[in-house]
Order: structure tokens, then sequence, then C-alpha cells
């Protein structure tokens, strides 16, 4: 009797590996590929701290007056080695649409008893971003955002090989002007992985793994509703996961989600509590967890606030929203100003730039006149329209200073974009050695 138990035991525990193996699961790689990124480089680590102090100064003031309304661009790098292997052009094109159904309220159903019996069902919200397939390639040439690449690679490792020509891969169309995403077949167990804003620009956009793209087609339920690109570009907007894997029960820095232990993978019954101080009912149904398609349905204001700081005038991806690249059937809209202020203002941006011509170095000096308006940008480039600098203007006091160090810069002009109050002003700087 006691060797059919042992028998039995072991064939359960072999039926149970093999179910385990053969279940897909998704796995997300964001937070994993930014620690690295943020440990090997000190650029990347004061960039992210930069963004965050300016992003904590607009909450201040923020309120649902100043959301804008914001298209941006697509292009999907479709890696493969066999054609049977990539999605078809219109799993491309259904995947957008799914993109634009999750960032849009109006598609907000219950799915979960958690959505009422906590109180989540109010904190839906609009993000007032939408996404689009862009029709303008980097050479000026006619695209329907769909890159097809055939590659000798099969399966592709948890890194940036993919997005380099060197290793087989393709690379990234201008990242200030695009969002990229490489549609790979992925090793490792990773599902997909995002960079979020403050990293280098030329491994900047999204890696998705094939069998968690689009609708059916070759993505697999749980996973066949598109919301795992709806995850990564949230990532790329720079809202965080609900999970912390580098701290224990460490923040999303939102203030109106719950601190979740862990990610969830399933549709567990109310009362799904975390571990974390004081028990919080989990948010199962948010976009950030990580549960099935089928009940994730909504982001919160808190999440929708940090997409919008990240696009808005002097926010970290701002140059998506001022890009020339049009958008495939649709005109990009003009952008809301952030700020809109609760009385009127007569104000007037000054700049100066000086000295000019300079040699080794220059300031630019930039005055607004207006307190507590805590935004703008600055960017540089060359007469080819080669990026010199780019960095945000701090305005807490109505006034900033930047002090651009040029002794590695060639002789030529430049030109310098402050943007201020959502309002762009362009100088040009001279350089003689």
């Amino acid at each position: 009797m006691k060797k059919y138990f042992l028998l039995a035991g072991l064939i359960c525990l072999v039926t149970l590996q093999v179910k385990s193996q053969n279940q897909l699961i998704r796995t997300y790689g964001t937070q994993e590929y930014m620690r690295k990124l943020i440990s090997n480089s000190k650029e990347t680590r004061e960039t992210i701290a930069a963004n965050e102090r300016m992003g904590t100064k607009k909450k201040k003031v923020y309120t649902s007056k100043d959301d804008g309304q914001f298209t941006l661009p697509l292009v999907f790098h479709l890696l493969f080695n066999q054609k049977k292997d990539q999605p078809t052009k219109s799993q491309v094109t259904e995947q957008v649409s799914a993109l634009n159904t999750s960032f849009d309220v109006k598609s907000y159903k219950i799915k979960h008893k958690a959505d009422t019996a906590a109180g989540f069902s109010k904190k839906v919200v609009n993000t007032g971003i939408s996404f689009c397939l862009a029709n303008k390639a980097p050479n000026g040439k006619a695209t329907d955002g769909i890159n097809e690449v055939n590659t000798s690679v099969l399966r592709w490792g948890f890194n940036n090989n993919m997005k380099f020509l060197t290793s087989g891969g393709q690379e990234a169309w201008d990242t200030k002007e695009y969002i990229n995403i490489w549609v790979v077949d992925l090793a490792d167990s990773i599902s997909g992985f995002a960079q979020m804003p403050g990293g280098p620009g030329n491994t900047d956009g999204i890696v998705i793994d094939k069998r968690f793209f689009g609708i059916n087609g070759l993505s697999k339920k749980p996973y066949a509703e598109g919301k795992t690109l709806t995850h990564l570009i949230a990532n790329y907007l720079d809202v965080h996961d609900l999970w912390n894997e580098n701290q224990d029960c460490g923040d999303d820095l939102v203030e109106d989600t719950p601190i979740h232990n862990a990610p969830n993978f399933g549709n567990y019954p109310y009362k799904h509590v975390s571990t974390c101080d004081n028990y919080p009912v989990e948010m199962l149904t948010n976009y950030m967890d990580n549960t099935p398609d089928s009940i994730q349905s909504f982001f919160t204001i808190g999440q929708k606030n940090r997409m919008q700081f990240c696009v808005q005038p002097g926010g970290s991806r701002e140059m998506l929203t001022l890009t020339v690249v049009k958008c495939k059937n649709n005109q990009i809209p003009n952008p809301i100003p952030l700020i809109e202020l609760k009385q009127t203002v007569t104000f007037k941006t000054e700049v100066s730039i000086y000295p000019n011509p300079s040699n080794d170095q220059f300031t630019i000096y930039v005055k607004t006149g207006v307190s507590d308006l805590h935004i703008g940008s600055c960017s540089i480039v060359n007469n080819q329209g080669v990026e010199m600098l780019t960095q945000p203007l701090d305005l807490d006091n109505g006034s900033s200073l930047i002090y651009v160090n040029t002794s590695t810069w060639a002789s030529g002009i430049y030109f310098a974009r402050i943007v201020s109050m959502g309002n762009p002003i362009v100088k040009k700087i001279i350089v003689q050695k």
C-alpha cells in the first residue's frame, strides 16, 4: 500500500511539472533591465532623479484641467527568421486599436468585486494619450509604421542586441520622434521589457515577445488581448509596476494605487490583500499588475498624471508630441499647455545667451517673471539637426541658468530651443574656436 501511494505521488508530481512547463506565464523584465541600466550609468541615475524631482514639483500644482490630448507615433520593428514567425500587418493594426482602447476610459467595465467594494472604480480615468502608426520614415519616405526585418537570429536574449545591426537586429528610428517597438522571439522566459525615461537614446523603446503581442494570432490565452504592450508602454511613459522587485513593498510612486508585495497571475476572489503595511486590497484589474488580460481594465488618476507629466512641455518625452512625424490617417493634435493659471497673469519669457559667439562655454539665462511654474526644457542642436544637449529647466523661482561646456564642440552654428509654459523660443548660437 505504501508503494502504491508513493508511485501515485510521483505521477502527480510529474504531471504538475509538465503542466507548469507547458503553461504560458508572463514575466515582465522592465525592473531588472532598468536596475542594470542604472547601476552601470551615472548619467542615467542622475537624469532619472532629475525627472522625478521635476514630476514631484508638477504634482503640487497639477489638476485635471491641465491634461493634454496627445497622439504618439509608433514604429514596429518585426524581426523574424521565417515569415510565418512574425505577426501580420493586420495583427499590428489590431494591437494599436487595443492600445487606444486601454488608454481610453470609455472602454472601462467592472471586472472584479474589488473595483466597487474597494472603491477602485472611482479612480478610473482617461489618460488623454492615444497612439498611431507613423506614416513618415526617418529618410522622409512614406511608411505604414511597420518595419519588417529578416534576420539570421532565431531567438533573442534579455539584452539590447535586437536594437543593433551589428548583432543581427534593427537600429532604432529617431527615439525622440518615434516610440520604437521591437517584436521578437525572446528567450530567457521574458515576455517583454521597456526602457523608462532617462536612459540612452540609441536603446530607447520597448521589446516584446511575439507570443504576447496582438489579439490572438501568435499570442496565446490568457494574454491574447494586447494588454502586455499596454503595460510596457505605460512603463515607457514612466509608470512603474505595482510591485517592486528591488525593495520589499517598495512604492510605485503613485498615491492612489495600493502597494503590492508581488505580481499577481490569477483572477483571485475578493478580498485579495497585499502582505505590505496595513494589508491593502490589491488592485488586480489595473494594467500595471500581471493578471490575465481578461480582467485588466484601467489606469488610475495618479498613473495618468505620471504619463501626462512625461509628455507635457518640459517632460522627459515631450519631443514625441512636437515631432514632425505624422500619424497614418491622423494628425498629431496640438498639446494643451500644462499649467492653467488660476488668475490672469501677464508674462513674457526672456532668453539670454552669453557670450555669443562663444569659445569653450556659454550660459543660457531663462526668465519668465512668474514663480511656481516648475516646468520647462532646453535642447541644443547643430546645423545638421544632431542633438548636443537636452535637459529640463527648473523654473521654480521664475528663472533658470544653464551652463554649457562647448570645449568638445566643433566651430559652427547651433540652435537652442527653450520651452516654457508650452511656448518654444529658438535662439542661434555661434561657436568659434
